[in-house]
């Protein structure tokens, strides 16, 4: 029976970059970040006069730092990469990827041709390898 269970589904380890909301505790965080560089920026405005050409490098690089939190601090939620199951079902001919973390349903889609390939019966070693994500480098060890 156990058998019958793998030429239906396959499940496999996924990371994916996924929209994740802040905590109350990561959104003050943030905000304080945003304010300390809001701040910073007009600190730099003001001498901007004596150090001309140092202040505007310096503007520059806490804008870029205002320009990447703002919109975190605007949507309470920013993206990051999450582990997720990916399940082939090769009865529906249907690939769903789950959250691990919260076990969410985030991606539904039909099986491309590869995919219905991965029925096949084969050796471990084989097998291992339909298992890889095309999208997703093996030697990249972030997480």
């Amino acid at each position: 029976m156990a058998d019958d269970k793998e030429l239906i589904e396959r499940k496999s380890a996924q990371e994916r970059q996924l929209r994740c909301p802040l905590t109350q505790e990561e959104q003050n965080t943030v905000a304080g970040d945003l304010a300390n560089a809001i701040a910073r920026k007009k600190e730099a405005e003001n001498d901007l006069a004596s150090m001309s050409k140092q202040m505007k490098s310096q503007i520059a690089s806490i804008e870029a730092e205002i320009d990447k939190l703002a919109p975190v601090v605007a949507a309470r939620a920013e993206y990051r990469k999450v582990k997720c199951e990916k399940i082939l079902n090769y009865t529906t001919g249907k690939v769903e990827f789950i959250r691990t973390d919260t076990g969410e349903s985030v991606e539904k889609r039909d099986m491309y041709e590869d995919e219905k390939q991965g029925q096949l019966k084969l050796g471990a070693s084989e097998h291992d390898a339909l298992d890889e994500d095309p999208d997703t480098d093996p030697d990249d060890d972030t997480e």
